[in-house]
């Protein structure tokens, strides 16, 4: 996969991330509670803490990793027109969050000028780190 370098797009997900707002960035029922898994959902990986309190230490942990020079990878869906599926953006980021490595997919829309992200996924990764 492809890394992001667009300063201008990086300075937009800090930006969306840093935003001290509770609805900014959006949040899918599936990147807060998880699914049939234990190892999804940012409220599940970060028990006991609160729903509200596990995305701004989500939140803050991304713009801390972007503030240090990591550049998340990038994802492009070409989508399917005959399907009705729009073509996206996805971001990947590695972070850890109190002690727990995570795995995050959010989507990432340029509507006019301003950026809007969506965290769509979130999971407990094992992956190696470099």
């Amino acid at each position: 996969m492809a890394t992001e370098y667009d300063e201008r797009r990086i300075a937009q997900l800090r930006a969306v991330f840093a935003d001290p707002a509770s609805n900014v960035p959006e949040f899918t029922r599936t990147a807060l509670y998880g699914g049939h898994r234990r190892d999804t959902g940012i409220v599940t990986l970060l028990e006991p803490h609160t729903p509200s309190e596990t995305v701004r230490l989500l939140k803050s942990a991304i713009v801390q990793s972007l503030d240090a020079g990591c550049e998340p990878t990038l994802e492009q869906s070409q989508g399917d027109h005959e399907m009705g599926i729009d073509a996206s953006l996805y971001y990947h980021f590695r972070v850890e969050v109190v002690g727990v490595r995570v795995f995050v997919k959010a989507a990432f829309d340029e509507y006019r000028g301003e950026a809007e992200v969506v965290v769509v996924s979130v999971k407990r990764d094992d992956q190696a780190w470099s």
